[in-house]
């Protein structure tokens, strides 16, 4: 009796398994490339902090950006800066000045994020290297003390 119990359990099983036998059948192959964004910022030598506030400086180097994204719809670079786009020796005084960003137009800076560069789309993954370029007036009548500004560059999607 137990034997015939098997028998009839190893039949079921072999009209089971032949129910879902094909002739042909399909493999699903992919894999997944996160989207990325990076940026680095590297001053140019010490330009950053030797403008010269009594003289003026027009278009100074003071930064070389490089960009990295991988996103087929580009990437735009934004940025803000802490003081309202002013060069501030504390609370005494201030000055105001322009950022270009590459080949585009001076900007003044705000504490809102603002788009000072967009890619075109992307054919592959890319770096890129940008100039950052300082410009303002010549205040002759400056207070003593350091001038200072931060300046937050970010990449993301456009």
């Amino acid at each position: 009796m137990r034997n015939i119990k098997q028998l009839g359990l190893i039949l079921s099983i072999s009209v089971n398994a032949g129910a879902f036998a094909a002739s042909s059948g399909t493999l699903l192959l992919q894999g997944v490339v996160a989207a990325t964004y990076n940026i680095s910022v590297a001053t140019d030598g010490a330009n950053n902090v030797s403008l010269n506030i009594l003289g003026g400086g027009s278009n100074q180097s003071v930064a070389n950006v490089t960009e990295t994204a991988n996103n087929a719809g580009g990437y735009k670079i934004q940025a803000s800066s802490v003081n309202n786009g002013l060069l501030k020796n504390g609370s005494i005084d201030s000055l105001a000045y322009t950022l270009k960003y590459g080949a585009g137009s001076p900007v003044s800076l705000t504490t809102s994020a603002q788009t000072v560069y967009t890619s075109p789309t992307l054919s592959s993954a890319v770096t890129n290297i940008q100039n950052v370029k300082v410009s303002h007036t010549a205040k002759p009548t400056a207070l003593a003390g350091t001038f200072s500004d931060t300046v937050t560059l970010s990449i993301s999607a456009p």
